[in-house]
C-alpha cells in the first residue's frame, strides 16, 4: 500500500487503525501543502469502518475484524481492540487542522464511542474484556481501561467531551491505580491476542507487558494534563508521581499499602480519588 495507491482495504483488524492512522496524521500535519496524507488516511479509515463493516453504527463500537461480526457466535466487542481505535481517534485530532474535510466525522466517531463506553463502565471503575458482556472472560482488565481513560482525559481537556466524564476518568485511574503491585508490577494486563481472554488476573503475567505499562503512563500523564488544563512536559514517568488526593497511603489489591510524602509539586499534580 502507497500513499499514491488506490488500495485502501489493508486495515483489516481495528489495531491497525491505532498502528497506523496516527503516522498518516502526523504527516498530513507536515507536509502541509499535500492533502495526500490526510485523504488516504480517511480512505482507508471509512473502509474499514463503512465498507468492512467494522463499526457497529447501533451500539457505536468496533468488532475487531470480519471474524467478529454478527452473525459470528463469536462476536464481541474486544476492549483493547476499541481502546486502540480511541486512542488513534484522540491522537489524530490533537494534530490534524481544525479545517481538515474529515475532522467532523472523526469527531463524531470519538464522541459517540465516548458515550457508549460511559454506559458500560464497571462499577470498579474497570471497563470488562468483552465490553458489553461481563460474562465472557469477565474481570477487570488494564490495558483496554487505560486506552479509554486516555481519550476521554484528552477530551475534557480539549472540551471535546464535557464535564460529565469526569467521574468516569477518576473511576478508571483509580482502578488503574489499584491494579499497581507493591514492585511497581501491573495486575490485570492482558497478554496479545485478538479476542477476551481467561485468566487475566491481579497477579497474572502477561506475555507481554510494554504495551500495559506504556498505555498506563499514557493515561496518567493525559489525566494529569486534564487537571492541570495545560500540555503536560513527558520528560519523566508519571506512574511514579501520580499518588491519589484524599491520603498518601495508597492500598493496593494484594493487600499492601505504601506510603508516600509528595512534595507539593507533586500534590498539586494528582488526580483525585
Amino acid at each position: 500500500m502507497t500513499v499514491a495507491g488506490s488500495s485502501d482495504g489493508d486495515w483489516t483488524w481495528i489495531d491497525a487503525i491505532q498502528m497506523a492512522m496516527p503516522v498518516f496524521a502526523r504527516l498530513g500535519a507536515v507536509y502541509t501543502t499535500n492533502s495526500a496524507y490526510f485523504s488516504k488516511m480517511y480512505s482507508l479509515y471509512k473502509n474499514t469502518k463503512t465498507t468492512q463493516g467494522l463499526y457497529d453504527t447501533t451500539n457505536h463500537l468496533w468488532w475487531r475484524d470480519a471474524t467478529f461480526k454478527p452473525p459470528s457466535t463469536t462476536q464481541c466487542y474486544w476492549s483493547r481492540g476499541n481502546g486502540w481505535v480511541f486512542a488513534a481517534l484522540t491522537r489524530i485530532l490533537d494534530v490534524i487542522p481544525a479545517n481538515e474535510s474529515h475532522r467532523s466525522e472523526y469527531v463524531s466517531d470519538f464522541t459517540a464511542m465516548a458515550s457508549a463506553l460511559k454506559a458500560i463502565q464497571r462499577s470498579d471503575g474497570f471497563w470488562n474484556q468483552s465490553l458489553t458482556n461481563p460474562n465472557q472472560d469477565g474481570g477487570p482488565e488494564l490495558s483496554g481501561t487505560a486506552l479509554f481513560a486516555y481519550g476521554m482525559a484528552w477530551g475534557l481537556r480539549t472540551g471535546v467531551l464535557d464535564s460529565s466524564y469526569g467521574p468516569i476518568v477518576t473511576k478508571a485511574w483509580c482502578a488503574m491505580a489499584s491494579a499497581v503491585h507493591s514492585n511497581g508490577f501491573l495486575g490485570y494486563v492482558q497478554g496479545s491476542g485478538s479476542a477476551p481472554a481467561a485468566g487475566v488476573t491481579f497477579d497474572s503475567v502477561p506475555d507481554f507487558q510494554d504495551f500495559g505499562l506504556g498505555v498506563f503512563c499514557s493515561a496518567a500523564a493525559k489525566s494529569i494534563s486534564w487537571r492541570r488544563r495545560k500540555p503536560l512536559r513527558l520528560d519523566w514517568c508519571p506512574l511514579l508521581q501520580i499518588p491519589c488526593i484524599g491520603g498518601t497511603n495508597t492500598t493496593h489489591h494484594d493487600g499492601s499499602s505504601s506510603d508516600s510524602d509528595p512534595d507539593p509539586e507533586s500534590v498539586s499534580e494528582s488526580v483525585p480519588c
